[in-house]
């Protein structure tokens, strides 16, 4: 009986054992390594992935942790739900900050978890973790174009602004003009020194009579002073009347206060008393009574004035005579024949 192998079959089992090493080789150092233990889910929120693959590797402190499984956008369409297989024997702690980077300038993505203080308690399988979100090449390379294109406009301005600062104050004219001003400047600052001279000749000239210029203030000053002080003095006098006024009106509206009755009564009176001489004076009106019937008839009024004439010559020759005073008799005048209707009596 013919023991020895055939030689496919030799073949056959080298290929196999090659292919077995190799797979195991394959799973020990690939991102499936973890199949080979045991593992904890981690679901990452971020609000963009980028450029982050299923099968992308989940690294912790720059060591392969796990891999990510499936990239699901959550039912809000807002953000996408990164699931992560990690290895058990790594535990991440709940104050851990998840990153989305990138290995290299144009390297794959991968998830990065950077432990902090390791406070919180450790995350348990299943656990849900917010992600920041990952830098997006192009978006900055849109903002640096955006960036360039504003800078070139500022560029074109300022290049315009120049210009014109170049074409308005630079110019030949205005160069000119600069340079005049200038001089006229210098001949203002000699004419400013000469000035100061004179003013200073002109106060070394005149110092006796600006001091006593100065004393005659000196002394307008204290005449303004001794007058301020009377006018203050004054002013308190005045004050001191206002004061006084005020305590008259102030008892005068107290006597007003106490003897308002008697003003009242009196003003009553004075009001009743108005109205009979009223009533008197419409009654001589109407010609009632003796000044009435005297007003109203003529000739009474006139034998009444006769009467009041008579009794004045009365008194009047009683004053001057005496009581007992008799007239003379007066002796009638012969008439002149040679001198009619003419009385002798010069």
């Amino acid at each position: 009986m013919d023991t020895s192998i055939n030689p496919s079959r030799k073949v056959g089992l080298f290929v196999f054992f090659a292919l077995v090493l190799i797979g195991l080789l394959l799973v020990n150092f690939s991102k499936g390594s973890a199949l080979l233990s045991g593992n904890k889910r981690l679901v990452v929120r971020s609000s963009n992935v980028g450029g982050l693959k299923k099968g992308a590797t989940v690294m912790m402190s720059g060591v392969q942790i796990g891999t990510v499984k499936r990239l699901n956008l959550a039912s809000d369409g807002r953000s996408v739900l990164i699931d992560c297989r990690l290895q058990s024997r790594y535990h991440v702690h709940a104050d851990a900050r998840i990153e989305i980077e990138q290995s290299g300038f144009l390297g794959d993505q991968f998830v990065s978890i950077v432990p902090l203080k390791n406070e919180g308690g450790i995350l348990q399988d299943g656990a849900e973790k917010t992600a920041e979100s990952p830098f997006n090449l192009q978006e900055a390379a849109r903002t640096a174009l955006t960036l360039m294109s504003q800078l070139g406009s500022a560029a074109t301005k300022i290049d315009a602004a120049v210009g014109r600062v170049d074409k308005l104050l630079l110019s030949d004219e205005t160069l000119t003009n600069l340079t005049a001003t200038i001089a006229n400047f210098k001949l203002l600052s000699v004419r400013a020194d000469h000035a100061v001279a004179n003013i200073e000749a002109v106060v070394k000239t005149n110092s006796p009579v600006l001091g006593n210029t100065l004393s005659n203030f000196n002394a307008f000053s204290e005449g303004l002073r001794g007058l301020g002080d009377h006018l203050q003095t004054i002013g308190t006098d005045i004050a001191s009347t206002i004061t006084n006024v005020s305590s008259v009106v102030t008892n005068a509206n107290g006597i007003l206060d106490i003897n308002k009755a008697e003003i009242r009564t009196a003003i009553i009176s004075l009001r009743e008393s108005a109205d009979n001489l009223k009533a008197v004076t419409g009654e001589i009106q109407a010609g009632k009574g003796l000044a009435g019937a005297i007003l109203k008839d003529a000739e009474l009024k006139d034998h009444f004035s006769d009467l009041v004439l008579n009794l004045t010559t009365l008194t009047s020759n009683l004053t001057k005579y005496g009581l007992l005073y008799k007239p003379k008799a007066v002796k009638p005048a012969s008439v002149d024949p040679l001198h009619k209707g003419r009385s002798g009596i010069r």
